[in-house]
């Protein structure tokens, strides 16, 4: 059985290449290929054990390489984040195992259960959807364009059925069988489809003409964390700030905006953070949607700590709060810490912060048109459930207020950017994405990058701004946001039937 354990490594470094900065996404429809075959060769042989242990440490591999940069924050909880997944991983594959020993179709068992995995990836305890397969495919803009249709997971589905049909032509080739081509056929058919319904609708997008434009400056000061942290530093902080947003005021743009916790300490606490910010909306006469730490009394006289996104308009009033509603765990607040207080020693962070009452959009009037923005701050853009919330309440813009100055020039603000970029599709909204020291950038309805801020070509941990002209169009409603994820649903419904029939199927 070593072949198995062997291979399951070769699959899970090879996924671990698929995503940014390696970006091998042309390898994405052969990673699997090498522990799909052997599962397949011998599944008459290998019991639960071997497929669980051999799928757990795949995944963990997979996770070790590919989000290694969490240690930056906490090791502890990156290695209890990636294991957690892998044991998720082992559950689905196993049943996958169990079901092909049962004569089900190859196909169908490893669907199933691959999403099943991605359903608990995205949903479990509160979820963590950063590496679906569909990811990798972030520069073939054609095909991911049926995402508006079922999410990111229709790609996947098509990922998985391409290493399964080329893992069914390896056994073939090895047990000198007659090679089956249907399922490669359906694979090819299926991409090809895509290809064209999107670029059918690319065509249709780019033809229509928009209501309404509004030219928006994006500055990224690129305060280190440790800095941006220290109250000590709040004044210099500020003033690169200032500095920036005057620079760019001299492009007369209509909108600034700052990014995810941009200004030092509880905004309404912080008497010079207010100070400056009033001034330079004043100043400037232009309005501002920044990032904020607040503080508010609740009900029973206790305080509530809020990760906010405010618009402010020149006369200084904030005429638009939005409170975070999924926040990061163990990075804004400790799960069960009143049950398992322990789990304070997995995070670094001292307190946690309260959810938000839900999805509102940040309405900005100018002249006779009102513009309606969808905050996600910091990494509520990785889930779809939040955007497509910000799309119902009427969101005419999404805007990503982010930090990830925490990682550096790791591959997690490239994976981020590359995840955000999902939404635009899904929700046909463009997307603008204000980061600390990340990758700032505009991103079309179409999931086309138009903008990206850049200092000699380097797009991580730079300072400057970005100016950028966004058009707003007539709104409509895909067929995602209106049903969310239908196809799920659906395929977890499909693995919950054949795992019932299997029990009762000897």
């Amino acid at each position: 059985m070593i072949w198995i354990y062997i291979n399951s490594i070769i699959s899970g470094a090879l996924l671990s290449t698929l995503f940014p900065k390696l970006n091998f996404w042309f390898l994405s429809i052969f990673a699997l290929v090498p522990y799909f075959a052997t599962l397949i060769y011998y599944r008459e042989k290998i019991n639960f054990k071997h497929t669980f242990l051999s799928a757990f440490l795949l995944c963990a591999l997979w996770y070790f390489l590919s989000i290694w940069w969490l240690s930056y924050v906490a090791v502890a909880a990156m290695l209890a984040l990636s294991l957690l997944l892998a044991f998720l991983f082992a559950l689905t594959i196993s049943l996958a195992g169990k079901l092909i020993k049962k004569n089900v179709p190859t196909w169908l068992a490893f669907a199933s259960a691959w999403m099943l995995f991605e359903t608990l990836v995205t949903y479990f305890l509160t979820g963590f959807p950063w590496l679906l397969l569909a990811y990798s495919w972030r520069q073939l803009l054609p095909v991911i364009q049926v995402t508006d249709i079922a999410g990111p997971y229709i790609i996947s589905f098509l990922i998985i059925l391409f290493n399964v049909s080329f893992a069914e032509i390896s056994v073939g080739v090895i047990r000198k069988r007659k090679l089956n081509f249907s399922l490669l056929s359906v694979s090819i058919f299926l991409i090809a489809i895509f290809y064209f319904y999107g670029a059918i609708k690319i065509n249709n997008l780019h033809k229509e003409c928009p209501i309404k434009k509004i030219k928006v400056a994006c500055v990224q000061a690129n305060i280190p964390s440790l800095i941006k942290h220290d109250p000590g530093k709040d004044v210099s902080t500020l003033r690169k700030y200032a500095a920036l947003t005057l620079e760019a005021a001299k492009k007369n743009p209509d909108l600034f905006m700052w990014p995810e916790t941009a200004l030092p300490g509880y905004f309404f606490n912080k008497r010079i953070s207010y100070k400056v910010v009033t001034n330079i909306v004043d100043y400037t006469k232009t309005p501002l949607l920044t990032g904020m730490c607040r503080a508010e009394i609740s009900l029973n006289y206790s305080v509530d700590y809020f990760n906010s996104a405010a618009l402010i308009e020149p006369s200084g009033e904030v005429i638009g709060l939005y409170d975070k509603m999924h926040l990061v765990m163990f990075g804004e607040y400790v799960p069960y810490e009143n049950i398992f207080p322990f789990f304070k020693l997995l995070t670094p962070i001292d307190g946690s912060f309260s959810c938000g009452s839900g999805a509102r959009t940040l309405n900005l009037p100018i002249n006779s048109n009102v513009f309606k923005f969808g905050a996600l701050i910091c990494f509520e853009d990785v889930f779809g459930y939040v955007s497509r919330e910000m799309t119902r309440a009427g969101a005419e813009i999404l805007v990503n207020l982010t930090n990830d100055g925490w990682f550096h020039n790791s591959p997690e603000p490239y994976q981020h950017a590359a995840i955000a970029a999902f939404r635009t599709i899904e929700t046909r909204r463009p997307l603008i994405r204000v980061t600390n020291s990340g990758i700032t950038t505009y991103i079309n309805r179409y999931g086309k990058t138009i903008d990206v801020l850049e200092d000699r070509g380097k797009k991580v941990e730079v300072s400057g701004y970005m100016l950028s002209e966004v058009p707003v169009y007539k709104s409509n409603t895909t067929f995602y946001v209106k049903y969310g994820d239908w196809f799920l649903i659906l395929w977890c419904a499909i693995a919950a039937a054949l795992l019932i029939k299997s029990f009762f199927h000897k």
